[in-house]
C-alpha cells in the first residue's frame, strides 16, 4: 500500500504544477476552446490541452515505479505486452486528441483510428474480453467468436463515451475520478496489481488537475484529454481479463462508468430512431437537460457527481453480494435509469416524476423536448426559410406565446435581410415574459446578425429564461443559416443545394 501511496501522491504534485503551465502555454499559443463555436456553455476562451497535464502526471510515476525493485513493478516486467499496449495505446489517444483540439478532425477519422488502435490491442497485445462475468452466479459466459467485437464495442465506447461528457467544467475529471478509484478498490480486492497500479496513478493524476477544471475551469482537458482518459480506462477494465480478473472484466466496470455509458446509449438512441446523423454532436446531453431545468452549472455537475458515486457503491457491493442480491440490484439500476431518462424528457413518453397534477400542464420535461426538437429541426433545414418554418415548434407545442427572429445574413453578394413571427394561435397574452437572445458570427466572408426574441406567459410550466437551451436555439439558427449560405454560394450561380432555386431575400410569417 505505501507504493500505491507513493505513486498518488506523485501523480497528483506533478499534475497540480504541470497544468498552470499548459494553461500558459496554451494562452501563448493560442490553443483556446472558441465559446462562439459548436455547443458551448463558457463565455470565453479557455486553454483546452489540459490533457497534456494530465498525461505527464500519468506518465512519470508509472513509467518511475519500474526502477523500483517491489512486487509492483515485477508484476509490471514480467507483463510487458500489457505494458506496451497500454503505453501505445494511450500515447497514441493523446496525440490523436491533441490534434483534434489544434485542427479539428473528424468524427469518422476519429472513430477509424480508435478502431485500428482497439485492433491492435487485441491481435497483438492480448487486450481482449473472452468472458463476461454472470451477474446471476454460475460459469461466466466464454464470448467466443464474440470476442473482437466485444472489446472492440468496450474500447471504443467508453473513449468516445467519456469524450460525450466532458460538456461541463470538472464533469468529466470528476466522474472519471470516481470511477477509477472504484476499479482501483475492485483491484485490490481480487487483486490486480497491474490494474491498481495504473487506476491509482491516474486517480493522482485526476485530482491534481480538477482544481483547475472545476467550475469556473481556468483550463479544460479538450479531446487530448478526453480520448486519453476513456482509453486507460476502457483497457484498465480489461487488463488481465485472461487470467485473474475475469470476474470484473465488464460486470463491475459497467456500473463504475454508468454515467458515460448511459448517456453514449440514449445519443446513438436519439441519432439512430431521429434520423440524425450519428457522428454530428448535439445539445441534448443529460448535462444539457439538467442546465435545462434551472439546474447551475455547478449544481448539475454536483448532481452528476452524486449519481457517479451511487454507481460506485452498488458496483463495490456487487463484489459481496449472492447472485439473487446481484441480479436484484441491477434491476432496480436498470429501472432507476429509465425512469430518470423519462424524467430528462428522453423517449417522448409522459412522466409522473415532472407532473404536478392529472390533467395539469405539461410536465417542464415535454416542454424541453419541444425546445430540442425544434433545434434538431433547425439542423435539419435545407432553406433559410425552412429554418425559419421550425420555429413553430414552439408555439404549436404551447411552450412559448410567440417567437420572432431576425437577422441579416452579409456576404460579398449582397446583405439578405429575414424576419419571421410565430404565435400561438387563440391566446391571450396577460402575464409574460420575454427574453432575447443574439444570433451572431460569421465565417469566411458570410457573416449573420440578428436577434431570437422569445415571449412566455408567467403562468406556464417552461424552463427558466436562463436555460443554455434558449441560447443553443440561438446558436442553432446561426450555424445552420451560415451552412446554407455558405453552400449557397459555393454553386455555379448561387443555386441552393437543397431546392435548386434561389434564396428568397426576406421572408415573414405571422
Amino acid at each position: 500500500m505505501k507504493t500505491y501511496t507513493v505513486a498518488f501522491l506523485l501523480a497528483f504534485i506533478i499534475t497540480f504544477i504541470c497544468t498552470p503551465l499548459v494553461r500558459d502555454l496554451a494562452h501563448s499559443r493560442g490553443w483556446l476552446d472558441d465559446p462562439k463555436l459548436d455547443r458551448k456553455v463558457h463565455a470565453k476562451p479557455i486553454p483546452r490541452v489540459g490533457g497534456i497535464a494530465i498525461a505527464i502526471g500519468f506518465y512519470i510515476p508509472l513509467i518511475g515505479s519500474f526502477f523500483v525493485d517491489n512486487d509492483l513493478s515485477r508484476a509490471w516486467l514480467a507483463n510487458p505486452t500489457d505494458v506496451v499496449g497500454l503505453l501505445t495505446g494511450s500515447l497514441i489517444l493523446l496525440g490523436l486528441g491533441f490534434i483534434d483540439d489544434l485542427w479539428s478532425l473528424s468524427a469518422k477519422s476519429k472513430f477509424v483510428i480508435q478502431t485500428l488502435v482497439a485492433l491492435a490491442l487485441f491481435y497483438g497485445c492480448d487486450f481482449q474480453v473472452v468472458k463476461l462475468a454472470n451477474p446471476f452466479g454460475g460459469e461466466p459466459f466464454a464470448l467466443g467468436a464474440l470476442s473482437l467485437p466485444v472489446t472492440l464495442l468496450w474500447i471504443v465506447g467508453v473513449v468516445n463515451a467519456i469524450n460525450l461528457i466532458d460538456g461541463l467544467d470538472g464533469l468529466a475529471t470528476g466522474t472519471s475520478l470516481v470511477s477509477v478509484l472504484t476499479l482501483f478498490v475492485v483491484s485490490l480486492i481480487y487483486p490486480n496489481p497491474i490494474t491498481a497500479l495504473t487506476c491509482i496513478v491516474l486517480a493522482g493524476s485526476l485530482l491534481g488537475f480538477l482544481p483547475y477544471n472545476f467550475n469556473p475551469a481556468s483550463i479544460f482537458m479538450g479531446d487530448s484529454g478526453s480520448l486519453f482518459l476513456g482509453f486507460i480506462l476502457a483497457t484498465t477494465s480489461i487488463l488481465g481479463s485472461t487470467k485473474a480478473s475475469t470476474a470484473v472484466a465488464l460486470a463491475i466496470p459497467i456500473l463504475a462508468l454508468g454515467f458515460p455509458i448511459m448517456d453514449t446509449t440514449l445519443a446513438l438512441y436519439r441519432r439512430l430512431f431521429g434520423g440524425r446523423p450519428m457522428f454530428k454532436g448535439d445539445r441534448e446531453h443529460i448535462h444539457h437537460r439538467l442546465l435545462d431545468l434551472g439546474l447551475s452549472h455547478m449544481q448539475a455537475v454536483l448532481t452528476l457527481y452524486a449519481a457517479c458515486l451511487a454507481l460506485a457503491g452498488v458496483a463495490l457491493s456487487m463484489v459481496y453480494v449472492n447472485a439473487r442480491q446481484a441480479a436484484v440490484m441491477l434491476g432496480l439500476v436498470g429501472v432507476t435509469a429509465v425512469v430518470a431518462s423519462m424524467g430528462l424528457g428522453y423517449f417522448g413518453t409522459s412522466s409522473l416524476m415532472f407532473r404536478r397534477r392529472i390533467g395539469g400542464p405539461k410536465r417542464l420535461a415535454d416542454r424541453l423536448a419541444n425546445l430540442h426538437e425544434a433545434v434538431a429541426e433547425v439542423q435539419r433545414a435545407g432553406t433559410i426559410d425552412h429554418v425559419l418554418d421550425t420555429l413553430n415548434v414552439c408555439t404549436g407545442s404551447g411552450m412559448l406565446l410567440e417567437v420572432h427572429c431576425a437577422f441579416e445574413v452579409r456576404s460579398n453578394e449582397a446583405t439578405r435581410q429575414y424576419e419571421v413571427t410565430q404565435r400561438m394561435t387563440e391566446t391571450t397574452l396577460g402575464a409574460h415574459r420575454t427574453g432575447t437572445y443574439p444570433i451572431e458570427g460569421g465565417r469566411s466572408d458570410i457573416a449573420v446578425t440578428g436577434t431570437l426574441r422569445l415571449m412566455w406567459s408567467e403562468l406556464s410550466e417552461t424552463p427558466r429564461p436562463e436555460a443554455p437551451a434558449y441560447a443553443w436555439l440561438a446558436l442553432a439558427i446561426r450555424d445552420r443559416v451560415l451552412q446554407i449560405e455558405h453552400e449557397r454560394q459555393s454553386l455555379p450561380g448561387g443555386l441552393s443545394v437543397h431546392d435548386g432555386g434561389s434564396e428568397p431575400s426576406s421572408s415573414s410569417i405571422t
